[in-house]
């Protein structure tokens, strides 16, 4: 049998090929996307509880554990809506880009509470001293959370 080289007009690839090796990059970039998002909302949660850990060991640090000591501190997504003690110079990161941030650190006497989310994070974080240890409780973010503290959400 005697092979016949192609000629100009038939090199390349068919269609079926190209159609093929589309729908496999279409496939591939579809399934990188969805991971991309839970990264996105694993490292916004990251932060929100690094927050509290941060908050915690500021507040020993500057010794404002004593009984008498009160601070009120609210900081609504990109606004800093209560600052009793000038917190946020504390908080350099938050300092100089809030968005999208909610943290509620409340403190009288010896008692402590903070929460903290991401507006685009999955979860809300939570700490009371008054629970005796160092626990951090992580909860569902709910719509309601999310309609009264991240209105302008950019």
């Amino acid at each position: 049998m005697k092979v016949v080289p192609k000629s100009k007009l038939q090199q390349g690839f068919s269609l079926i090929e190209l159609m093929i090796v589309f729908s496999i990059m279409t496939t591939l970039i579809t399934i990188s996307l969805v991971h991309y998002e839970g990264f996105k909302n694993s490292a916004y949660d990251s932060e929100a509880e690094g927050y509290i850990r941060h908050i915690v060991k500021l507040v020993r640090a500057l010794d404002i554990d004593a009984d008498t000591a009160n601070i009120s501190f609210e900081l609504v997504n990109s606004t800093v809506a209560t600052d009793s003690m000038n917190f946020i110079m504390h908080l350099p990161k938050l300092h100089a880009d809030p968005r999208g941030m909610y943290l509620l650190i409340s403190k009288t006497g010896p008692d402590l509470t903070i929460t903290s989310f991401h507006c685009h994070g999955s979860y809300k974080y939570l700490y009371d001293s008054t629970a005796g240890e160092f626990i951090i409780q992580k909860q569902n973010l709910t719509s309601a959370d999310l309609a009264t503290k991240c209105l302008a959400t950019n």
